[in-house]
């Protein structure tokens, strides 16, 4: 039997878990940079639905926002 101690296995990138909640402007500059990239490899389709996303996304109000504090 084995009982040599091996070291964990590197994370991938982008597999290591977010510090945080993420700005929702952080999100729609990265959506527009995607979009941007699909339109420049001709996937206007692509780059069309990114831009409605983001602008949903952006039109809806935050969570809690418009209660009145009691």
């Amino acid at each position: 039997m084995d009982t040599r101690q091996t070291a964990p296995p590197e994370p991938q990138h982008g597999s290591e878990p977010m510090p945080g909640p993420i700005s929702p402007l952080v999100i729609a500059d990265r959506m527009i940079t995607l979009a941007q990239d699909a339109d420049r490899s001709g996937d206007q389709d692509t780059a069309s639905r990114l831009m409605s996303l983001m602008l949903a996304m952006l039109d809806r109000p935050a969570a809690g926002a418009g209660h009145a504090p009691r």
